[in-house]
């Protein structure tokens, strides 16, 4: 996932990967040491829900 994609980016990368391997994660792309402190809090948000909504499917 990418912070700047936020949850529909999301979205759209989890429908690709599901596409050609049906068992996959989530993850951020380089980690969230390289995130400023204040991005935090929308990166996790951002994160769960995605998690959340994978965990359905």
């Amino acid at each position: 996932m990418h912070y700047s994609d936020g949850v529909a980016g999301t979205r759209r990368r989890i429908a690709t990967a599901a596409s050609v391997y049906p068992d996959f994660g989530i993850a951020t792309e380089c980690g969230m040491g390289r995130r400023v402190g204040q991005d935090i809090h929308e990166l996790l948000r951002i994160h769960a829900e995605a998690a959340g909504e994978l965990s359905e499917v």
